[in-house]
């Protein structure tokens, strides 16, 4: 009887789940897999046990990753100093919130209601973050009748490989204003065994630091030059045919990824937004590598005082960075900030060979002056 017991199906075993994808029901046990604290040897096979314990790693990851995107999407409404690390997370935010509809959509199939509401707040966080950089900026109706020129802006790479070809590249543009960031001496040599010196006669450089060189290099005579910033960037007044002057800063500011460069980063940006009252006379642009994105606090407070060229013309979501890395580009840190004396007509982004950003070029068409009334004559 003993033996004839231990051969027969065992009556007091529950039924096992579905083991195999063939199986009625797997994916639905799948997704709700057991707790592993109800796992019972007796009861369940391996294939049973594996999967309750995948659904807890599941848990616990879900809750690190919400638990940080919340932390994320917190603190950018804090416009002050950040932490280093927040500033990297500010930086993709809307790369950091694509995992949360995932999240969302798992939790609602395993009713884990907690981490349904934070991943639903998530979500709608994230939307209302992009929305902006979507929506385009309707064309003044002095467009029509401005003068235009165009500027291009690429921060070259101080250890650029191929430093011809990216010469070439920004010679082929034919750009009214050229700004160029991590300009090192050799470049600028490159740049003008390529025909700058001829094309641009007008220039500002200042070289820095090894690579955190600037130039600005125009067609166009210069009113002024000044400097401005921790690293005493170009500050040019360049005057166009019509007459009118343009302000052009070249921007590259450390990035924040060290608490001294952090500070830098915070103190220029912030020194950036001051000056936009001071600027309201002239039509101004700040160029270049800001190594700030829209979501990241400080840098979000400058779209309070100024325009971005992409958003203007709806490519707010498009990136500039990294360029010829393992991963794909996902966050732009180039920038063409204007007041309301300029407005961006075009915006194309291109390849700097050997360059670590992709570079871009902007039309931008300037605010016809008021015509002075005409004095009266006496007539005869």
């Amino acid at each position: 009887m003993a033996f004839e017991s231990a051969r027969r199906p065992n009556a007091n075993r529950e039924p096992l789940r579905p083991t195999s994808p063939e199986d009625p029901g797997f994916w639905r046990r799948f997704l709700r897999p057991l707790k592993s604290a109800d796992i019972n040897p007796a009861k369940h096979g391996p294939v049973q046990r594996f999967f309750a314990r995948l659904g807890s790693i599941w848990d616990l990851a879900a809750y690190v990753y919400v638990l940080l995107a919340v932390l994320t999407a917190a603190s950018r409404k804090f416009s002050g100093d950040a932490p280093v690390f927040l500033h990297t997370l500010h930086a993709v935010f809307p790369v950091l919130m694509v995992p949360a509809v995932i999240v969302f959509v798992v939790s609602l199939a395993r009713r884990r209601f907690l981490l349904l509401l934070l991943s639903a707040a998530l979500v709608v966080s994230g939307w209302f973050a992009v929305a902006p950089a979507r929506s385009k900026l309707p064309p003044p109706a002095w467009v029509r009748v401005a003068a235009t020129f165009t500027i291009a802006s690429s921060n070259v790479y101080f250890e650029n490989k191929n430093p011809t070809e990216a010469a070439r590249s920004l010679m082929a543009r034919n750009a009214d204003v050229v700004v160029v960031t991590e300009l090192t001496e050799s470049f600028l040599r490159t740049l003008d065994d390529q025909g700058f010196a001829t094309a641009y006669p007008h220039r500002s450089t200042v070289m820095a630091s090894v690579s955190n060189g600037a130039g600005v290099f125009s067609k166009f005579a210069f009113r002024e030059a000044r400097r401005w910033g921790s690293d005493r960037f170009p500050d040019v007044d360049i005057e166009l045919p019509n007459g009118q002057v343009v302000r052009v800063l070249s921007v590259h500011p450390l990035p924040p990824l060290e608490d001294r460069p952090s500070k830098t980063w915070n103190r220029d940006l912030q020194r950036l937004k001051e000056r936009a009252k001071d600027e309201e006379g002239r039509p101004f642009t700040a160029v270049g590598d800001f190594n700030g994105a829209r979501w990241q606090p400080r840098f979000g407070a400058l779209l309070a005082e100024y325009g971005d060229a992409h958003e203007a013309v709806g490519k707010g979501l498009t990136t500039s960075w990294p360029m010829n890395q393992m991963v794909p580009r996902f966050t732009r840190l180039d920038h063409a900030l204007f007041n309301g004396l300029l407005y961006p007509t075009a915006v194309e982004d291109f390849t700097v060979p050997g360059s670590d950003h992709r570079a871009f070029e902007v039309r931008f068409a300037v605010k016809p002056e008021p015509e002075l009334p005409s004095e009266p004559t006496d007539s005869p």
